[in-house]
């Protein structure tokens, strides 16, 4: 599974009614296609899918508020106006002074998620000016802190996955202290963990110490929502089927019978889906 894939070998596969488990001549036609469509979907989009970093300039309104790029935003890191550091503020209370400081629209948890505001409370504004407001924030989709306890052997651990299957690594940390796991490739030790990849990094099954047995711990990743994912199967296996019947756009079966084929880039079937995750906001 590529870096930036939306689903992976397997689940493409199975969408085929091919055995995952069992090696295939077509696998690297597959994959190839996989990563293909993955990229034309985020593209489509234009949203991040796995939770990354941005660093974003916006030119000053005058005003107290500015829509962030990206969504869903998870975590503001810092902002500056004019060079100057903006503090977070605490979120206002019913009869108290108003605070000062920066407040995050923040999202629900649920994709798709929606465009996200950044507001500026007491005695800050947004002045006007050209690139003059720096913004670092987290977007992407992303469980943050899910719950679990190590158990004996083997010692592993897979995500829950609530709302799609599981894209890429967050961290992991102890619940008794905040500290971080440290991640390494294989064989971990008290206090690391790792990747299983035997089933497929899709799997999202991690791998610790049996020296941590019973610990508790906060598991955080990325996520590829559900519907996205199955719209690259399906595309895939459009695609994988397409290659048979390369240009006709229709066939005749012994003068009985005729198949017509779509012509469409995306279907309006899967376009359906994907409309309620496309960014509007200028990039």
């Amino acid at each position: 599974m590529a870096a930036n894939d939306l689903t992976s070998l397997a689940a493409a596969k199975l969408w085929l009614a091919l055995d995952p488990a069992v090696a295939n001549p077509a696998d690297g036609q597959i994959a190839q296609l996989v990563t293909a469509w993955s990229r034309a979907v985020a593209s489509f989009v234009s949203v991040p899918i796995l939770s990354q970093t941005f660093n974003d300039r916006y030119d000053g309104n005058g005003g107290s508020r500015i829509m962030l790029r990206q969504f869903p935003v998870t975590s503001v890191l810092s902002l500056a106006v004019d060079n100057v550091a903006v503090p977070a503020s605490a979120i206002p209370a019913a009869g108290a002074t108003t605070p000062n400081g920066w407040l995050l629209d923040p999202w629900d948890g649920s994709p798709p998620g929606r465009s996200q505001s950044l507001d500026l409370m007491g005695c800050y504004g947004f002045t006007r000016g050209r690139q003059n407001i720096a913004v670092s924030y987290v977007a992407g989709y992303l469980i943050s802190g899910e719950a679990a306890t190590i158990p004996g052997t083997p010692y592993k651990v897979t995500v829950a996955g609530p709302n799609g299957p599981w894209g890429a690594d967050g961290g992991v940390t102890f619940v008794s202290n905040g500290a971080a796991l440290t991640k390494v490739a294989s064989n971990p030790s008290a206090g690391q963990y790792a990747i299983d990849t035997t089933l497929g990094a899709a799997a999202g099954t991690y791998v610790f110490a049996a020296a941590d047995t019973g610990k508790a711990v906060l598991i955080s990743y990325s996520y590829v929502p559900a519907d996205l994912a199955q719209v690259v199967n399906a595309l895939v296996g459009e695609d994988f089927r397409y290659k048979s019947r390369i240009g006709e756009t229709s066939k005749s079966l012994g003068g009985q019978e005729t198949m017509a084929y779509s012509q469409v880039d995306i279907p309006p079937r899967y376009k359906t889906i994907l409309m309620p995750y496309r960014n509007v906001l200028p990039v």
